[in-house]
């Protein structure tokens, strides 16, 4: 390792600031997604293949979000949902969001907040909200073996052909989690990281609702800040350390 008093300022400059990045780097990046803060991505979508978050039997499938801050504890979530199904009909059979688990009573099936999700529309056809804990069964073809959603199911009637938009409002903010869509009778498409919630991948995941109405910092953001005030501390230290020694 370089002794920093070998350098002349400037380059000592540069040395704390590569060390910086390079600490931010391996913060940031190794974050897991699931269930942090997405409120730096109130806007955004996913789409086939997995590589760019999702898993499905579609073509050209994609599911987009615009997330709004109305008010204290107040959000108001949009999602779009589009794709093209090679046969067996267009129109969206049910759609399944996660929310936290403090959101939904799997036992009984009902919200144990009124507000988690309320208000529900879609852009045709009408919408029923089922909360639920769901996995893989016949309604849910393809759905990953050994995977779960506790969260709520938007079950629609009248089948309205792709692109379908769902709004509602929610006293949650927006965190990262899964999703579940039902085309027809065999289409179906969810995220990459709904069998694994490990992923240090962002795309594998949507914004969706979280336990609170407030917006909490993201993982990765706070171990940047927490990480550089550490190691610019340490730096600092050594370089006054260095300084003491040579005028002695």
């Amino acid at each position: 390792m370089y002794h920093l008093t070998l350098f002349r300022p400037k380059a000592q400059r540069f040395l704390i600031g590569l060390a910086l990045v390079q600490a931010f780097g391996t913060l940031a990046f190794g974050a897991v997604i699931y269930d942090s803060s997405a409120a730096g991505e109130l806007t955004g979508s996913r789409s086939d293949p997995a590589t760019s978050g999702v898993v499905t039997n579609m073509t050209s499938f994609q599911i987009g979000w615009t997330i709004t801050n109305t008010g204290p504890s107040a959000w108001h979530y949009i999602y779009t949902i589009s794709g093209v199904v090679a046969s067996g009909g267009q129109g969206l059979s049910h759609f399944i969001l996660d929310t936290s688990d403090n959101c939904i009573n799997t036992t009984s099936g009902t919200f144990t907040d009124a507000n988690c999700v309320t208000n529900a529309t879609m852009s045709a056809g009408t919408v029923t909200l089922v909360p639920g804990d769901y996995s893989a069964s016949a309604p849910n073809p393809n759905f990953p073996a050994g995977a779960d959603i506790i969260g709520v199911k938007f079950n629609v009637v009248g089948g309205p052909a792709l692109p379908v938009t769902i709004a509602f409002d929610s006293d949650r903010a927006p965190v990262y989690g899964d999703f579940y869509a039902k085309v027809a009778n065999s289409s179906s498409a969810y995220n990459n990281g709904l069998t694994n919630h490990a992923s240090t991948t962002l795309s594998d995941f949507i914004a969706r609702p979280d336990t609170s109405g407030s917006v909490i910092p993201e993982p990765a953001v706070g171990m940047l800040s927490a990480g550089g005030l550490l190691i610019l501390g340490f730096v600092r230290s050594r370089m006054k350390a260095a300084r003491a020694t040579a005028r002695s």
